[in-house]
């Protein structure tokens, strides 16, 4: 048995639209909580209110309502602070700690950290997850004592929840494609992943995940089709949608009317919205599953020259060919789309019309349905990052994190382990590819472009490691990366950590003797034995 008392875990999914929260309690219950994760700026950038009744209550006529979220994901966003006179990262951990307060403080055990996972998206550079890393880290150390941060790709999010939730087909062995499709509010990610569970023990499974292929757009999501629904209803109310935007009275009221009745027509083909006007009287409009998707194909984005519809299959078809192109290069021969499991995520996918999409794209395929009674938002992302936490609290003390990534422009982070493997790698890794943390033992970062990597993880059933079981684990990492320092090219890197008993046994970090650039390598084996 788990021992809850001694354990506290926190998934965060920091969402463009709406924000999550779960947390593992002590007394082994999970407790949701959500926010919408909009800030409201006064005319003068100077007012913030993070709550949405606040916002409408207080007159919105000029007001301008966006997520931080959504600043960050912008190629110019570092210089939105310097236009509002706002920071953001203030901004983020303001709106952070009241959706702690909403869900309720949680504390560990004396001497036991608190594992927070964050979830991000797969689209966000190195630059982009430091700056996250640091809003959240002086956010959470006004909370904790002790708290160690994790960072998650919202499709590994998703996959762990599968993983975890989804019982093993004959109850042995199963190797798998998942194909997840995440649309949110204001980002899209899409990743292919191979799952192989494995039945070792009675209730123990050896589980193990490796990416594929990702793709992403860090501003095509749910708010786009509002906004298209919105400009409709603009049009419909005058033939000038300037015009018609000042006819209504409350322009804030309408968009979210609107959004609402998108939401409702996941259920019928049809919704009214009722809208008042600036003269006080009132009109009623017809929203139909039809006209979303005559709006999905043929009006373009204001992001992008492409139509929603378009710039998704786009997506979509990328990851497919990708993914085919991955398996074939690795010598398997022709994808087998028939064994792919297909998992919508995100609170946009309860749309039918998006998810007959993803269906038709991967047609072979078969969707899994991830919401349940409990969880009808479809963002299993949340509970995937509460189970990260879970997993890293239970890991023996000697190893602080193991972070996963796939094909994409991350910094890397491979683990964090005790001082006297720190030393080790301190000493012998070439220059630039580590960062040394006042607040950890090691952290090894480099930019650059990922293939595939594998994490293996030992779990419970159901649950997650049990560190009491004295169970011997093995984490194989593998990286290909290009060196900041004075090795230049793609350098494969892969980092073997032995547990045996509890305790760390030995570690191996193997670096090739000559990289893609022919620059040699000293030394291309550092191992550490107890």
């Amino acid at each position: 048995m788990i021992n809850y008392e001694s354990m506290i875990a926190i998934g965060y999914d920091y969402g463009t639209t709406t924000s999550w929260m779960a947390t593992l309690k002590e007394n082994g219950e999970s407790k949701l909580a959500s926010m919408c994760s909009d800030l409201f700026l006064c005319n003068n950038g100077n007012n913030l209110l993070f709550d949405e009744h606040a916002l409408r209550s207080r007159g919105t006529q000029g007001a301008y309502i966006k997520s931080p979220k959504r600043f960050i994901a912008r190629a110019d966003w570092t210089g939105f602070e310097g236009k509002y006179g706002l920071c953001l990262r203030d901004a983020i951990g303001k709106f952070t700690a009241n959706l702690i307060d909403r869900i309720g403080d949680c504390r560990p055990a004396e001497d036991r950290p608190a594992h927070i996972t964050i979830t991000i998206p797969n689209s966000y550079d190195g630059e982009r997850m430091r700056y996250m890393r640091h809003c959240f880290e002086r956010l959470f150390a006004e909370r904790y004592d002790k708290f160690i941060l994790h960072l998650l790709p919202e499709p590994i999010a998703a996959a762990l929840h599968y993983a975890m939730h989804t019982p093993i087909p004959g109850g042995v062995e199963e190797r798998r494609y998942l194909v997840i499709c995440d649309i949110g509010g204001g980002t899209t990610d899409l990743a292919t992943i191979f799952l192989h569970r494995k039945k070792v023990a009675d209730n123990r499974y050896d589980v193990c995940f490796r990416v594929v292929a990702t793709t992403s757009d860090s501003v095509l999501g749910g708010d786009d089709i509002d906004e298209m629904l919105f400009n409709f209803v603009l049009r419909d109310i005058h033939n000038d949608p300037t015009e018609g935007l000042s006819r209504l009275a409350d322009q804030v009221d309408a968009r979210k009317r609107i959004t609402d009745s998108k939401i409702q027509l996941s259920g019928t083909e049809a919704s009214d919205v009722e809208l008042t006007l600036h003269d006080n009287s009132r009109k009623v409009y017809r929203l139909t599953r039809k006209m979303i998707k005559d709006e999905l194909q043929l009006t373009a984005l204001e992001t992008h020259s492409h139509t929603f519809h378009e710039r998704l299959n786009g997506l979509m078809h990328q990851l497919k060919n990708e993914t085919e192109m991955q398996y074939k290069e690795a010598g398997f021969g022709t994808f087998d789309w028939s064994n792919v499991i297909l998992l919508p995520v995100g609170g946009s996918m309860r749309m039918p019309l998006l998810r007959e999409e993803f269906q038709r794209v991967f047609s072979k395929a078969t969707m899994h349905d991830m919401a349940t009674e409990a969880r009808e938002t479809y963002d299993s992302v949340v509970y995937g990052a509460m189970y990260y936490s879970m997993i890293m609290n239970h890991m023996p003390s000697n190893i602080r994190e193991v972070k996963i990534e796939g094909r994409s422009r991350h910094p890397l982070s491979v683990a964090y382990l005790d001082n006297r493997l720190h030393s080790l790698v301190h000493a012998n890794m070439p220059d630039g590819m580590y960062q040394t943390d006042a607040l950890r033992p090691l952290r090894i970062e480099a930019d650059g472009t990922f293939e595939l990597t594998t994490l293996r993880l030992f779990l419970r059933d159901g649950d997650s490691v049990n560190a009491n079981d004295q169970a011997d684990y093995v984490f194989e990492i593998n990286q290909v990366f290009q060196s900041n320092g004075r090795a230049a090219g793609d350098i494969p890197i892969t980092l073997r950590v032995e547990m045996k008993n509890g305790e760390l046994a030995s570690a191996m970090i193997f670096i090739p003797a000559v990289d893609a650039e022919g620059n040699d390598f000293e030394k291309n084996v550092y191992p550490y034995n107890k």
